[in-house]
């Protein structure tokens, strides 16, 4: 009964070895595929970020065009209305956000595009962290 027992454990833990070689060499093939699916994604994600962030801070511009046109045709009208002063402040706020944002994007976009395996050893040191 030992010497079956020991047969069977011996069994399980070949088909176990087998699995696990199968799987190593999946990943290893796969690997290479996996690498430009990130730096795609990535790419593609970041540029989206920033066209964003293009957008909202055009829409910022527009608002403070817009206020500053308004105040030079009533110079009461912002002195006046809270809403616009707490609009100016929050704008503000976000414009300077966006702005450090959209420089943090810019870089890793130029970073995924001109040298795309610094972009992943940075990757992997940060979700290793």
């Amino acid at each position: 009964m030992n010497a079956e027992t020991d047969k069977q454990i011996a069994e399980i833990l070949k088909k176990g070895l087998e699995v696990a070689e199968k799987s190593g060499n999946f990943v290893i093939e796969q690997a290479p595929d996996l690498v430009k699916q990130l730096i795609t994604y990535k790419t593609v994600e970041t540029s989206i970020c920033v066209l964003i962030e293009i957008t909202l801070m055009y829409l910022i511009v527009i608002y403070f065009k817009y206020l500053h046109k308004k105040n030079n045709e009533d110079s009461s009208f912002i002195e006046g209305n809270s809403f616009h002063i707490g609009g100016m402040l929050i704008s503000l706020v976000v414009a300077i956000f966006m702005f450090i944002t959209f420089i943090t994007d810019i870089s890793n976009l130029i970073q995924l595009i001109f040298a795309p395996k610094i972009y992943l050893l940075e990757y992997i040191a940060k979700l290793l962290s």
